[in-house]
């Protein structure tokens, strides 16, 4: 095990040309390192016991998580932002933070402290959410991004496009439009894109990478049509414009 200690040496005469004092011995440090998380423990603990804390943030449940500002500003942009500026939050002891979901919320302010953070199908979108909200470190962000991923499939694909979008998160974004794309003739069979705006299935259909033939096309777009045909219908001549001209491609492409 290592053990504080300093080591005497002696410059050599290229480095005794620099030294005021040519026979003075200089002492040097060996550097000890141990893990960051030794002293977060022991915050975290002093947190448990509510020892010291200076912050009280009060979740949109009524739920409270008391905390130390000095901690929070240290991992948090969000925090660090709001504790060393002229907002009224920086000289009170008691804040709310209302856009975020409750147990996601405790779950990372637990994570500042613990370096853990426990994700599941469940809460894994709201934990994103709450990492972007909060300005975490971008580390955690990508493993639940990763995370994300490996679960994406037909039937979710579309909402993790949106929630990308909503959160600024590029490559996320393109990750899942083009998941989409590629299994269209799967998603269109979904509920979730029977939920998908004007905007959005416009977006699909007329794009040069999606993997589908017109007779899919045409289907997707009278399933949405259908879904809520009093307000969609008018859309109709719009979305066919696309079912035609995708269909006409393909015809020059097979003669050709």
């Amino acid at each position: 095990m290592a053990t504080p200690e300093s080591r005497r040496i002696r410059l050599s005469s290229q480095d005794l040309q620099n030294t005021p004092n040519a026979n003075e011995e200089v002492e040097t440090n060996v550097i000890l390192k141990i893990p960051n998380g030794l002293y977060y423990k022991n915050f975290d603990k002093m947190r448990k016991n509510e020892q010291l804390c200076d912050i009280k943030i009060i979740a949109k449940n009524g739920e409270e998580i008391r905390a130390h500002k000095v901690v929070l500003a240290a991992n948090s942009k969000y925090f660090n932002i709001m504790f060393n500026s002229q907002f009224k939050e920086s000289k009170e002891f008691e804040i709310e933070i209302q856009d975020l979901d409750p147990h996601a919320l405790s779950l990372l302010i637990d994570f500042i402290y613990t370096s853990e953070l426990a994700v599941n199908v469940q809460n894994v979108q709201e934990i994103l959410n709450g990492i972007c909200f909060l300005q975490l470190d971008e580390t955690i962000r990508s493993e639940c991004i990763d995370y994300i991923k490996s679960g994406i499939d037909p039937a979710n694909c579309l909402g993790m496009k949106e929630m990308a979008e909503r959160l600024g998160l590029r490559d996320f974004y393109t990750f899942s439009l083009r998941y989409a794309l590629v299994h269209f003739s799967q998603v269109y069979k979904k509920e979730e894109f029977l939920l998908i705006t004007f905007d959005q299935i416009l977006q699909i259909i007329k794009s040069e990478d999606l993997c589908a033939n017109e007779e899919n096309v045409y289907e997707s777009v009278m399933k949405w049509i259908k879904y809520d045909i009093e307000n969609r219908n008018k859309h109709l001549p719009d979305l066919m414009e696309y079912v035609q001209s995708r269909k006409f491609a393909n015809y020059f492409s097979v003669r050709n």
